[in-house]
């Protein structure tokens, strides 16, 4: 690993510094679970559980992470 040159670290903290000081609107999410969530009526109770197991397993997972 080499190291980088004082003014190549200062240069990369300047753009990370504009880059976190630049004020984003708000996005909308594309949620495909969301929207599955909303059609649950449509699909077999077997199938609406299973991706719900799915979520709760995705979150558990990361929350586990997070803990870590």
């Amino acid at each position: 690993m080499r190291d980088p040159s004082s003014a190549q670290v200062l240069t990369g903290r300047d753009q990370l510094r504009s880059w976190v000081d630049e004020v984003e609107e708000p996005r909308r999410e594309r949620d495909p679970q969301r929207l599955k969530a909303a059609c649950f009526e449509w699909a077999s109770p077997e199938a609406a559980r299973a991706q719900l197991e799915t979520r709760v397993r995705f979150h558990e997972d990361a929350q586990a992470s997070y803990e870590k």
